[in-house]
């Protein structure tokens, strides 16, 4: 009899046991989920801002967005039709927005923002038209890596593609979704 009770109550211990485990492990996935996408969330935030602050010519802000170690590139395709790639300091592309007169009108349009985000690193895609004076310039595709330092992201990379021709494309999708399309991204979770 000692023993029935003794493996009833095992049995007992066990399946509560199981389900406490189980309901912890089912609460843990669900914070990296919620963490996951507060992640993605917070990248996209980070280049809505970024586009913001660029109209609005603020430098200031545009500084903190940037790690201090931010490297930029531009990729074109010369008049030869080879590719080239142009560097440029990120300190010269804040004088260059700022050095816009106030009574330029310049937008980066948007078309939409695709984002992989995974822990500490982020990356976002924008392809882009930008306009000057309600004049269509050029369009391409900007990429943003972002690193999180400490509770937010800073962009640690940002490379552009710059073309004058196949922009009609962007306008015409513009057009037809009538805003910025947001797309995240699934990134798979590497074990260490």
């Amino acid at each position: 009899m000692k023993s029935l009770v003794t493996i009833l109550f095992l049995i007992f211990f066990g399946i509560n046991f199981t389900r406490a485990q189980e309901d912890t492990i089912s609460s843990e996935l669900q914070s990296e989920e919620d963490l996951e996408a507060q992640n993605k969330d917070a990248a996209v935030k980070l280049v809505k801002d970024f586009f913001e602050k660029l109209h609005e010519q603020d430098t200031v802000a545009l500084r903190k967005f940037a790690h201090p170690d931010i490297v930029m590139r531009s990729v074109a395709i010369d008049t030869a039709g080879n590719t080239t790639v142009n560097a440029s300091a990120y300190s010269e592309f804040l004088k260059s927005i700022a050095s816009i007169p106030r009574t330029t009108n310049f937008e980066e349009r948007l078309h939409s923002i695709a984002v992989h985000a995974s822990g500490e690193l982020a990356s976002v895609l924008t392809p882009y038209s930008v306009y000057v004076n309600e004049q269509l310039r050029h369009c391409g595709v900007n990429s943003f890596q972002l690193i999180k330092v400490g509770e937010e992201y800073k962009i640690i990379y940002l490379m552009d593609t710059r073309k004058k021709e196949g922009c009609a494309e962007f306008e015409a999708q513009e057009r037809q979704e009538g805003e910025t399309k947001t797309v995240i991204d699934e990134v798979p979770k590497w074990e260490n």
